[in-house]
């Protein structure tokens, strides 16, 4: 029987991933901090551990078994994979880690692929995950160890709609105007988490993915405005917009979450080497919606605090903007407290 390791959480993609690691058959282990709750129980025969996974200690006992592969969730930083590559690697067959097209200079080339110009700034999140692929790959050709890369990004699907289809749902079941901060035309593929999960279950423990690094997402690349369109087709409401220019609100994160610049992989390698069928956006976002449905709590109305001023075409003061920062600042504690107790 295959036995498959997955490092991280079990909120969104590593719960996906543990149903169908099961339904292959195979037996499954999980590592994770223990702190976030599964959306549903997982089942008995899935294996759990929990620790830190920023020293050998907290893994040693996750690593008491052989694993045919490893599915790593949660690596951010070279430290976080330094423990696995030096410690554990005899230990694992295949190391699958998951990577991000943050990776990618800014700017990027449209399409981004494999082989596109990468950032290796420590500190920020696309570097770190940048540097942390150089030294797995260091260790893999020095060892002839199989590992592969998948660089993903706008993942949504049942779980977790993802920042773009969540906003505009919510905004639509509410019937709430739908904020467009129009930055240019700007492309995007986002995810379906099932293709992303099909991806991994098909990679491990197969030769042809061994060394490689995968750039993954959907096919349909669509601009802000399409995306809100498909996504009111599938609600059947009308649709009220309100188009604000970011010039007249810089420093506002407000409206439909979108890329400052245009994202879209290539899925061109992933798709001849694996043999993957991408979900059409449109069928993806009917699924999140079906499931949004059935859990109408995450279709709760969210009003931002810069809305009156935005809608109202109202400036944001100066003033304003710091009396918000220092509530922010006052409140940050005390939301760590609740979510501990």
């Amino acid at each position: 029987m295959t036995k498959i390791g997955i490092l991280g959480g079990t909120r969104f993609i590593g719960f996906h991933l543990v149903k169908a690691a099961l339904q292959k058959g195979w037996s499954v282990s999980i590592f994770n901090r223990g702190i976030t709750k599964p959306p549903e129980k997982l089942p008995k025969e899935v294996e759990q551990f929990h620790g830190n996974r920023n020293n050998g200690r907290g893994l040693k006992n996750f690593f008491k078994n052989d694993y045919d592969a490893v599915i790593d969730l949660s690596g951010h930083t070279p430290a976080h994979v330094k423990p696995i590559v030096e410690l554990f690697r005899k230990k694992i067959g295949h190391y699958i880690f998951c990577s991000t097209s943050y990776v990618y200079q800014t700017p990027p080339p449209v399409p981004i692929d494999e082989n596109s110009p990468r950032t290796f700034a420590p500190g920020t999140y696309g570097g770190d995950k940048a540097l942390a692929e150089e030294l797995i790959f260091d260790i893999a050709k020095k060892e002839n160890w199989p590992v592969t890369v998948f660089r993903l990004q706008g993942v949504f699907g049942e779980y977790d709609a993802g920042a773009q289809a969540s906003y505009v749902f919510r905004r639509l079941k509410n019937n709430l105007p739908v904020i467009l901060m129009t930055k240019g035309d700007i492309l995007f593929n986002p995810l379906y988490v099932s293709d992303l999960v099909d991806a991994f279950v098909k990679a491990a423990n197969n030769e042809i993915s061994y060394g490689k690094v995968y750039t993954i997402a959907g096919d349909d690349a669509v601009y802000m405005i399409d995306f809100v369109k498909r996504c009111k087709k599938i609600v059947g409401t009308e649709l009220r917009t309100k188009i604000v220019m970011e010039s007249s609100y810089l420093g506002t994160k407000i409206g439909v979450p979108w890329p400052d610049y245009s994202l879209v992989l290539n899925n061109n390698a992933v798709k001849n080497d694996l043999g993957i069928n991408f979900t059409p956006l449109d069928d993806a976002l009917s699924q999140t919606w079906k499931w949004l449905c059935e859990n109408p709590k995450y279709l709760r109305p969210i009003v931002e605090r810069e809305e009156k001023y935005v809608l109202q075409n109202k400036p944001i003061s100066n003033f304003r903007r710091k009396l918000w920062r220092i509530g922010d600042k006052i409140k940050r504690p005390f939301s760590f407290l609740m979510r501990r107790f």
